[in-house]
């Protein structure tokens, strides 16, 4: 039994999140046009809720779809996978053909999700670095993706309208898999890691963006095979960076209806495969959609008639599905089911059916367990119809990755807050960890304990006015060595770290 007590090193970290105002999701464009005079539906979150709006687009968005805001949320321009229109709802100048392959040539709509994501380019306020995949027929009428692209958009061009200055620039050439591109933030809170699937392979691509470019790229990962490719399915990362989840869902061999996850390494763009969860095989248990509570605990995965909750803190996990929900039956000329999910600004999950529908079902209340997330089936009604579609986010707010040994950045510029007290005392005993603070919390915290190489090991969550002592037990840290405590919630991030002797 670990008994010996050695205090945390004299770390404590108090920093206000210099990304915590940016709203770079805050416009989601959507939809298509039966007619030309029916407007695009759209969502704005500039408010604090999803607020319900139409535009005049002149494509229609059927699959692909990602858009961009700037950090007051002010948009900046959106993309199917083929065009690309500016805040003025126009062409973007020097857009076209940027994500030319055969697959999508003379196409008016890339019809396959997850295949455009934008993220800012490090150190600009004004270049976006938008990151595409095509598709290229192989055989017959088979399409593979075969490169990942960046184009760059420089929004202080055409009188603040945008202009790519970069366009398709071939960031690596390999089979890939389609609904795998995701991007994240590397442990510095700074520059980007955009990651992808290999194609009939366990492993994984990670770029890595810095303000010059790109400028690693690392394939890493073991475990689960995707030997079919995706024909239906979702990735997200969580919150904090350090879960990958994937949904595959394979309607050629009916047997690969997975969830898969795996812990993700913001500093060096390691994958390392953690466990699966196995569906049933049957077209009604695809697994086709996925999504993270805001606080990282809770996994929702979908099929196209249920809602499933798993509780990733927990030491039951993956062993653990609890059953939100049904598809109830209703009807907007097409069923209003289950098919993707993304999580918002206004911290709920939004959930697009598999056809052209008015109507999101809502997971109001994400971080609460069970029943209490309060998912209302068809709750939004949008202007118009929507095809199957909901744009492509990565979570733009993530900060450093602290006490990672790669948050070089965190404390340049940064002010300490009156959140917490200015010393934690923090001891490890009889396999149990404890905090003294100096008073009782006057907000929410969440915590993860990471080995030394960034495995995480346990997390959850600390209630406003615990305090000022607090027991996290049963951690179950199984060899003596330095381990650190993250603690954060939407406005600080700080750690201590702390070592366990025989």
């Amino acid at each position: 039994m670990k008994n010996k007590i050695l205090f945390l090193f004299s770390l404590s970290i108090f920093a206000s999140n210099p990304v915590c105002s940016q709203k770079h999701d805050a416009k989601w464009m959507m939809g298509y046009s039966f007619a030309p005079w029916i407007s695009f539906p759209a969502l704005d979150f500039n408010y604090g809720y999803a607020d319900t709006i139409g535009y005049t687009g002149y494509f229609n968005i059927i699959g692909a779809s990602t858009s961009i805001c700037n950090t007051q949320g002010l948009l900046q321009f959106y993309t199917n996978g083929i065009h690309v229109a500016n805040r003025l709802n126009l062409p973007l100048a020097n857009s076209v053909d940027f994500n030319l392959d055969s697959y999508t040539q003379g196409s008016n709509s890339l019809g396959i999700e997850q295949c455009v994501l934008t993220i800012p380019e490090p150190s600009s306020t004004t270049k976006y670095n938008l990151f595409h995949i095509g598709g290229t027929y192989l055989s017959g009428s088979i399409a593979q993706p075969l490169f990942l692209r960046m184009s760059t958009i420089d929004m202080s061009l055409q009188n603040g309208n945008g202009q790519m200055v970069v366009k398709g620039q071939v960031v690596l050439s390999d089979t890939l898999t389609y609904r795998t591109m995701q991007a994240v933030k590397h442990g510095n809170g700074r520059d980007w890691w955009v990651v992808i699937g290999e194609y009939n392979s366990d492993k994984f691509y990670s770029a890595l963006v810095t303000a010059q470019g790109i400028d690693t790229i690392v394939r890493s990962g073991s475990g689960y095979v995707n030997s079919g490719g995706l024909i239906r399915g979702q990735s997200t990362f969580s919150p904090d960076g350090s879960v990958y989840v994937s949904t595959t869902a394979n309607l050629a061999t009916v047997a690969e209806n997975m969830v898969n996850i795996y812990y993700f390494d913001r500093c060096t763009g390691i994958f390392t495969f953690k466990d699966s969860i196995t569906f049933p095989t049957s077209s009604n248990s695809s697994t086709t959609g996925c999504a993270f509570s805001p606080s990282g605990q809770y996994l929702y995965v979908n099929t196209f008639i249920d809602l499933f909750q798993y509780d990733l803190w927990s030491a039951q996990f993956p062993n653990n599905s609890v059953h939100i929900a049904t598809y109830d039956g209703f009807l907007d000329f097409n069923p209003v089911n289950f098919y993707r999910m993304q999580a918002a600004p206004d911290n709920k999950i939004y959930i697009v059916p598999a056809g052209a529908t008015r109507f999101l079902g809502v997971i109001n209340s994400p971080n609460q367990p069970d029943s209490t997330c309060n998912f209302v089936q068809h709750q939004l009604q949008l202007i118009s119809y929507n095809y199957p579609t909901i744009p492509h986010f990565p979570y733009y707010k993530l900060g450093a990755s602290i006490g990672s040994g790669c948050d070089t950045l965190l404390t340049q510029g940064l002010d300490p807050v009156a959140f917490s007290p200015d010393e934690i005392v923090c001891y490890y005993v009889n396999n149990s960890l404890h905090l003294q603070f100096q008073e009782s919390l006057k907000a929410n915290l969440n915590y993860s304990i990471f080995s030394s190489n960034g495995q995480l090991i346990n997390n959850g969550r600390i209630k406003m006015g615990t305090g000022p002592n607090y027991s996290i037990n049963d951690i179950g840290l199984s060899s003596e060595g330095l381990y650190i405590i993250k603690l954060w919630n939407e406005e600080v991030q700080f750690s201590k770290k702390f070592v366990v002797l025989d």
